[in-house]
């Protein structure tokens, strides 16, 4: 079907839904949802648990800050969610500020994979969660599990 980007209700819908303002695709030209709708590119990052650290992350057509809106990068860990600083620094990336936490691995475990969710927000009362293409992951390991 036909889909676009909804400037209203900021999400990927059909053209014939109720959004009255969608940024259509043209099949027929060989556009697809990804040429019009945010979107997380995939990639793998390595996150030392105790360094703070900038991750770059790789986006396509991330919306313009606006006021009031703001984006939020999360780290999901099993059942633990980590909010990190979040640096708009235009449609094709957005920096998210790790800062040194104290996680606990289990026993034997010296790394575990996270994942993470980039979300946009209106007055942070309306969540837009900006869709994933493909598998990102964060890698988060301990360097004292590995000194000797």
């Amino acid at each position: 079907g036909v889909c676009g980007w909804c400037n209203v209700e900021k999400r990927c819908t059909a053209v014939n839904s109720s959004c009255s303002n969608v940024i259509s695709v043209n099949p027929a030209g060989g556009q697809t949802y990804l040429d019009v709708c945010p979107s997380l590119l995939n990639g793998s990052y390595l996150l030392p648990v105790a360094v703070t650290r900038l991750l770059v992350l790789s986006t396509k057509n991330l919306p313009p800050m606006l006021p009031g809106y703001q984006y939020t990068c999360s780290l999901q860990l099993s059942s633990t969610v980590i909010s990190l600083t979040t640096i708009y620094t235009g449609n094709t990336s957005i920096s998210c500020q790790y800062t040194a936490a104290k996680i606990s691995f289990p026993v034997g475990t010296s790394a575990m994979v996270a994942d993470i969710s980039l979300i946009w927000t209106n007055s942070g009362t309306v969540m837009y969660p900006i869709d994933p293409l493909g598998v990102i992951q964060v890698t988060l390991y301990s360097c004292s599990a590995f000194s000797v």
